[in-house]
């Protein structure tokens, strides 16, 4: 968009860039600037196309290798998983199969991750709401996690109520959120360390009462200036671990 204007006021100018103008010019009108400031904007239109049909082109090919690469992992975990049941596994083997497994896992985890921020930005997402008690879902959840928690020395503990918290969830999308907040607490968790996964019911006035899960470890913590960033899925931040390398 080219404004052609008699406004020559550095105000009139930033209101006409605010509301979607690309470039201006002043009346009266030079028919060779004119002509010189449409050429202007086409290449940068080009160049705007091209860099769009890049980005596109990036976004297929990793969406295309993200689907290719579940067919490898599902024949790995197939694999692993009929390995280890087998009763005459010395427990060195069998420790070591069950960490190959926990990493497969972990890579799963990864590429339905991607695969779930594609569609959310594509506002394909559809929510598929089921009553599921969530008291059972932490459990089985938490303890996929036993044995890594175990090789890494740290504690994981449950604080739970024992009668069931029912309520509808989409158990998929559910499971991969608290997956990735365990995976993270074991990851930056000190040695000796205790991870506690924490679920109640809370009754609060504005919403009535509500279910919360809080998972808790003993790490250093993410920087109170690097917090606002945490949900920008483009930034890393760098923890310094203690005693670790």
């Amino acid at each position: 968009i080219i404004l052609v204007t008699a406004l020559d006021s550095k105000d009139s100018l930033v209101r006409g860039l605010d509301a979607g103008a690309d470039e201006f010019v002043s009346k009266p009108v030079n028919g060779s600037e004119l002509r010189a400031r449409v050429r202007s904007m086409l290449r940068v239109k080009q160049q705007y196309d091209a860099l769009n049909a890049m980005l596109q082109l990036r976004e297929d090919m990793a969406n295309m290798l993200i689907h290719d690469m579940r067919t490898p992992l599902a024949a790995i975990a197939l694999q692993v998983g009929l390995v280890l049941k087998q009763q005459n596994l010395a427990a060195k083997d069998l420790q070591a199969l069950q960490t190959v497994q926990s990493e497969v896992r972990h890579l799963e985890s990864f590429i339905n991750d991607m695969l779930l921020v594609a569609k959310m930005e594509r506002d394909k997402l559809l929510l598929n709401r089921e009553p599921c008690d969530l008291g059972q879902l932490v459990q089985q959840l938490v303890s996929r996690y036993e044995l890594l928690a175990q090789l890494r020395q740290i504690k994981l503990v449950l604080d739970m109520p024992k009668r069931p918290l029912v309520m509808p969830i989409d158990e998929t999308l559910f499971s991969r959120m608290l997956d990735n907040l365990l995976s993270n607490a074991l990851k930056f968790s000190p040695t000796g360390g205790t991870i506690t996964v924490c679920l109640h019911e809370v009754n609060e006035q504005a919403a009535g009462v509500v279910r919360r899960i809080q998972v808790s470890d003993e790490g250093s913590g993410i920087p109170e200036e690097e917090r606002r960033n945490i949900f920008d899925k483009f930034k890393i931040v760098s923890l310094k671990r203690e005693g670790l390398s």
